[in-house]
């Protein structure tokens, strides 16, 4: 397959898809099962030893970053 007919094709399929997207967000029933679905998702809450990893990277950086501002001082 050549390099245009390639670039051709990847066009159309973009713009396919972009057309489908717009018919779907532009159709009010198919827009509210999208927004039904989007809500009924409930986000799941961290567990406690999640949340103290993310704690300890964030005191990690925290620390590797005011040692190289103290370097940068002197």
């Amino acid at each position: 397959m050549s390099t245009r007919t390639r670039r051709t094709l990847k066009k159309l399929y973009t713009n396919t898809d972009v057309f489908h997207r717009l018919l779907v967000s532009s159709d009010p029933v198919i827009s509210s099962l999208r927004r039904s679905n989007r809500t009924s998702k409930r986000k799941q809450k961290l567990s406690d030893s999640v949340l103290g990893l993310l704690t300890d990277s964030k005191a990690s950086n925290f620390d590797k970053d005011s040692e190289s501002d103290s370097d940068v001082s002197e």
